[in-house]
């Protein structure tokens, strides 16, 4: 017990030092620089909590010292045509448009529901170019040559890939479920930046109605590379539409001088987003070189909707790869072919649509075999992970989802669908192994709400094979959860408070290779690397609290983060008392200039009181910062619970 005390008072004393560090530096600092930096109100308001009864009021002469900088900037800028261009290419307008901003606890099918039942008499499709556009604002528009030519360098998106993938069609009726989704299948699209779909009856007969559905593109072409030291990179070239038709396009080259004789990899893989208006996606893709000679090919229908009947996929892998052992820092290789085949279908329950969503029942198969012929050495009991074997599984899920829109919880005031609802699952089936013949059941829950307390996320998964025996091998518990706060107050910061937990456990386990946990910067805490610890017990905490600054310096907001990251493994099952625990801890900022055409950037400073044996730390991160997606509580594919 006094293990255990300890390690919570390990936990949380450094995540409250963080807390006051921004809540008293925060409005410190700001005081600090009002005499030539500008502090102003967010633009985008709580979209987890009740809407502000009080809002904070603009400082209206701190407005006015930013539009003088930036009158007096464009001027100067108009001096010369080269400024001239880069101020139009870099800067824009600091205020969104008031249908821009979303409000608290936004319903997304609440904008569509005054016209359901409408029939839909026409759909325009229209297609903004990446740069000087908005979706919601059509008064924006490209304002300097550089712009204007990198908008004609551009290929549009072609009118029918956006057209294939809205879930009504002309002549039908309106449903606020298919709007809502539609808008979510065309944001999640790797080409397209936003989207929104307008609905108008303007000069029209009382039951019909006009739609339009609005686009923005991305520049779809791009390249990145990473370095590790002078001997080891890798440098990448992708288009994410060909041709506006919704393919992707990436080449990698890889390079590595410690293999010998040749230090070179390629890869080159293809990718459709909408197979022949079926809403499959397609991947093709081939690597060689540096230990690599594998071909995939695979396509893949997820339930994307509330009304998806059938879904399915079909996945083929075969070729040499290397393998990296993490317990015991070595490298392998193996060589092997995977097929994989899955089908579904699915029923929704009509009569419960109104006023409630309906639940989604359906019914799932799957048949998938892999095959190794270069390997490390097995036996019935050792590296199960390369065993040959097929297996079949069969499932059953009922679920529910409803779509809401938010901002200022993952990303800076940019557009978020937050699933919600219940995805109640079980699977069983049988595995024709190597060495052994076995069963296998499992089971998974997960729901999420939203309201004025925030966002809640719970899951529980359960997977265990049984052998001729009929005793339990390789049994899979896992919890997890996440919490996140509504907007709370504190003088001028706007404050969200991040809290995730995840617990793993394994009972009779085998020997060797993914029969274990591990704890590493993979899964958290933040920044460790290096040999991690294992065990068959894991706890994962993770605390963030995250302050939406009134800082306003010519155009750059700041959103300041302190978090901590612990971790707890054991061979035990009282993983919280009876193990050492490895936390990382540290503050930072992310930083959003909206007159910038960049993404949100991040920069972090790291502290880890305890190294684990072997291991090695990043004190300092810098970085653009990823995009973190909400789960969502769709039918899939029956599958084994992962232990990992």
């Amino acid at each position: 017990m006094t293990g255990c005390l300890k390690n919570i008072t390990h936990f949380f004393y450094p995540q409250l030092l963080g807390v006051s560090f921004l809540l008293f530096t925060t409005p410190l600092a700001c005081a600090q620089l009002q005499g030539n930096q500008i502090s102003a109100p967010l633009n985008a308001p709580d979209s987890l909590g009740a809407l502000r009864e009080n809002s904070h009021k603009p400082d209206t002469s701190a407005q006015q010292r930013t539009k003088d900088f930036y009158i007096k900037l464009k001027d100067n800028a108009n001096k010369s045509v080269v400024t001239k261009e880069l101020h139009g290419l870099f800067f824009r307008s600091t205020r969104p448009a008031k249908t821009q901003q979303i409000i608290a606890g936004t319903d997304a099918e609440a904008r569509f529901k005054p016209y359901e039942g409408k029939t839909i008499t026409h759909i325009e499709i229209v297609r903004f170019d990446p740069f000087g556009y908005s979706v919601t604002d059509t008064s924006k528009v490209p304002t300097s040559y550089i712009e204007r030519f990198g908008n004609k360098l551009h290929v549009e998106t072609r009118k029918f890939t956006v057209r294939n993938h809205l879930l009504f069609r002309g002549s039908k009726k309106v449903d606020p479920i298919d709007f809502a989704e539609t808008e979510e299948i065309i944001r999640n699209l790797s080409f397209i930046e936003d989207a929104f779909i307008l609905l108008d009856t303007t000069n029209l007969p009382t039951n019909e109605v006009h739609v339009t559905v609005v686009t923005k593109d991305v520049w779809s072409i791009g390249f990145d590379g990473s370095v590790s030291g002078k001997d080891k990179g890798r440098a990448k070239l992708y288009d994410r539409n060909l041709a506006g038709m919704g393919i992707g396009f990436n080449a990698y080259l890889y390079y590595d001088a410690s293999n010998v004789p040749n230090p070179w990899g390629q890869r080159a893989e293809l990718t459709s987003s909408n197979l022949y208006n079926t809403f499959f996606r397609g991947n093709v893709s081939y690597r060689h070189g540096l230990g690599y000679n594998a071909t995939e090919v695979s396509a893949q229908r997820d339930f994307y909707s509330t009304k998806t009947k059938l879904a399915g996929g079909i996945l083929f892998h075969t070729g040499r790869s290397p393998y990296t052992f993490k317990r015991i820092d070595s490298l392998g290789s193996q060589k092997v072919t995977i097929s994989d085949v899955w089908a579904g279908w699915a029923l929704y329950n009509k009569q419960a649509a109104k006023p409630e969503l309906p639940n989604q029942f359906a019914l799932t198969a799957r048949i998938s075999s892999i095959h190794f012929s270069d390997r490390p050495k097995v036996n019935s009991f050792t590296n199960p992970h390369f065993h040959n074997s097929t297996t079949y599984l069969a499932g059953f899920s009922v679920s529910r989802q409803k779509l809401y829109r938010a901002n200022l919880i993952y990303a800076y005031g940019k557009t978020e669908d937050i699933p919600t609802g219940f995805l109640i699952s079980a699977a069983a089936g049988y595995e024709m192994g190597e060495f052994k013949n076995r069963y296998y059941v499992g089971t998974e829950f997960s729901a999420a709400d939203v309201g004025e307390f925030g966002y809640l996320f719970g899951q529980s998964r359960f997977g265990a094979f049984i052998n001729s025996n009929g005793k339990l091998e390789q049994v899979t518990f896992r919890m997890a959860g996440a919490y996140i706060t509504g907007l709370f107050h504190f003088q001028k910061l706007d404050i969200r408070q991040f809290f995730k937990v995840d617990f793993t456990k394994g009972v009779a386990r085998l020997e060797g290779e993914r029969e274990y946990l591990l704890l590493d910067g993979s899964v958290e805490p933040r920044g460790l690397n290096g040999i991690p610890p294992t065990g068959n017990n894991r706890l994962l905490i993770s605390l963030e609290t995250l302050a939406f600054s009134p800082l306003y310096i010519y155009g750059f907001k700041f959103a300041f983060f302190a978090y901590t990251d612990i971790g707890f493994i054991s061979e035990k099952y009282a993983v919280l008392s009876d193990s050492p625990s490895y936390s990382s801890i540290g503050f930072g900022v992310r930083i959003r200039n909206e007159n910038l055409v960049f993404s949100t950037l991040q920069i972090r400073l790291n502290y880890f009181p305890v190294l684990p044996d072997g291991a090695n730390a990043e004190l300092f991160w810098f970085g653009s910062e990823s995009r973190t997606r909400f789960p969502n509580f769709r039918p899939h594919a029956p599958r084994i619970t992962p232990y990992e």
